[in-house]
């Protein structure tokens, strides 16, 4: 009986090291796997927007080219470098990603010139605009060159906004967004995603009954600024390309409200 109640307990013994060998072995290759992923991951992060982009802010629409040629002459690249290394040290932003942002900060300075009000979405974007402020003396000088006047930073006190109008004003600010620009490989982690938000019914009711100037002069008044004028034919091509999205939006406007019993449709992308 001492022999077999041995064998027993040797054999248990075998069993559980196996067991605790696997269960080692699986969480290396685990760790490994993992680490490969993350590796990856950093790689992503780690890429930076081109040259090109950086310089032609990845424009789709050429009415755009001398707005941009003009942010990018006011640019100065001294004071870009300090603001850059203000917010690296406060560990705000990294060195790795820090260009992605800017460069969406120039997008921003430019959907400034043509619209009425222009939303931020990324608070280290917002964090550059901050610190490009606090040198008032070059803020004031780039503005001036681009804007031929001063670019306010106004905080959001809309605090009784509802979901439906923040969607709206999304779906709004997606609307010129991607009438100007590509979107890149970094636009949605820095925006948020794009498509998932609706214009508001009384808006594209308003698209669709209105004409002619009456149409114009409202769109102009709801959602454009004429202050800087290399920004008309801009403004004139975004216009139309808004009528052509109600016009789409429209056919099935009718036939989602009554499935759906909502008061709001997506917009849809530009074809």
């Amino acid at each position: 009986m001492d022999l077999v109640l041995v064998l027993i307990i040797a054999i248990v013994i075998v069993f559980i090291a196996m067991n605790i060998f696997r269960s080692v072995e699986n969480n290396k290759m685990a760790k490994q796997k993992n680490f490969g992923q993350i590796a990856g991951e950093r790689e992503v992060l780690k890429s930076s927007p081109s040259q090109e982009l950086l310089t032609t802010l990845g424009l789709v629409n050429n009415q755009a080219a001398p707005l941009r040629d003009k942010l990018n002459a006011a640019w100065d690249e001294q004071y870009a470098a300090g603001v850059k290394k203000r917010l690296i040290e406060k560990n705000i932003i990294s060195e790795d990603d820090y260009k992605w942002y800017e460069l969406e900060l120039k997008r921003f300075f430019l959907l400034s010139a043509v619209m009425k009000n222009v939303p931020m979405y990324n608070s280290k974007v917002d964090a550059i605009w901050h610190d490009m402020i606090l040198f008032t003396k070059e803020y004031s000088v780039f503005c001036d060159v681009f804007n031929r006047g001063f670019i306010h930073h106004m905080p959001s006190v809309d605090r009784e906004k509802t979901e439906e109008k923040a969607s709206h004003e999304r779906a709004v600010f997606e609307l010129f967004y991607t009438a100007i620009f590509s979107i890149h490989e970094r636009t949605d982690s820095i925006h948020g995603g794009f498509f998932q938000n609706r214009l508001d019914k009384s808006f594209l009711t308003k698209l669709n009954e209105l004409t002619g100037d009456k149409l114009n002069d409202w769109l102009d008044d709801e959602l454009f600024k004429f202050h800087h004028p290399d920004s008309l034919q801009l403004i004139q091509d975004i216009r139309e390309t808004l009528k052509k999205q109600a016009k789409k939006a429209a056919l099935s406007f009718k036939k989602y409200s009554a499935a759906n019993n909502k008061n709001t449709l997506t917009i849809p992308r530009s074809s």
